[in-house]
């Protein structure tokens, strides 16, 4: 449809990997734009996020760039959880202006069903509501492509795909962000347990920790062993349709 697509990050590794792919990536980090880049991000009619957008996620500078965009909010989950603007009802330890930042207003909010929207709006600012369903589950179901798999643990991938090919079960534990429990909550739930006797029946299982407790890994990997945990800052999509258990979350 004659459209221009820059994919946008601050991880200097994952800009790599995208270009590498072939795929046109701008930059986060202001000494590294050129004219080209100012351009495109000035120049931007549409920003697709996953997250959020807001000065602190990507930097002011590029906040101030993008401010003339339409803005579309993939997301994630399902709204039975305190975030955004209904997390302010908690009180605890919020900083007030940084989450109303991060709740929009977005021009479009997608959603898996349009039952939702009302309660969606009690979280996000949004001034239209897309029942489209969520762009990242589509490779739920096909056959990965190539680039499907950018970003992927491929270690993990390929301990599934063997553990398939042996006829072994293969469970994938992927629990949500835990607010500020560290790795206390993980230890008390016993997972090294579920893992040991995983192994003892020749299961594969394998963790997969919410972006915000990966800071934890090294310890957890220390304290828990026999735990196979997926790489940090990786895309557990693939790997969730190789699972034949998936013990997750509401997200």
């Amino acid at each position: 449809r004659d459209v221009t697509v820059h994919f946008l990050t601050g991880d200097a590794e994952q800009r790599d990997m995208l270009r590498r792919a072939g795929l046109p990536c701008l930059s986060a980090a202001t000494e590294e734009w050129t004219a080209e880049d100012i351009r495109a991000l000035l120049g931007a009619k549409v920003v697709a996020l996953s997250d959020n957008l807001h000065p602190l996620s990507l930097g002011p500078q590029v906040y101030g760039m993008l401010r003339g965009a339409k803005t579309v909010q993939l997301w994630h989950g399902i709204p039975v959880k305190e975030i955004g603007m209904r997390y302010i009802l908690r009180g605890d330890k919020v900083i007030l202006d940084e989450l109303l930042a991060s709740s929009g207003e977005f021009d479009i909010f997608t959603a898996p069903a349009a039952a939702a929207r009302e309660e969606w709006a009690q979280r996000f600012a949004f001034r239209k509501f897309a029942a489209t369903g969520y762009p990242r589950n589509d490779v739920l179901f096909r056959e990965p492509a190539e680039r499907d798999l950018l970003g992927v643990d491929r270690e993990t991938l390929a301990l599934f795909e063997n553990a398939r090919r042996e006829e072994r079960l293969t469970i994938l534990y992927a629990p949500t962000y835990h607010d500020d429990a560290g790795a206390r909550w993980f230890m008390q739930a016993g997972i090294d347990v579920v893992a040991e006797q995983a192994r003892a029946k020749g299961y594969e299982f394998v963790v997969n920790l919410h972006p915000y407790e990966q800071i934890l890994l090294d310890e957890l990997r220390a304290r828990c062993p026999g735990i196979r945990f997926v790489a940090a800052g990786t895309d557990v999509y693939p790997l969730m349709r190789l699972a034949d258990v998936l013990v997750t979350c509401y997200s």
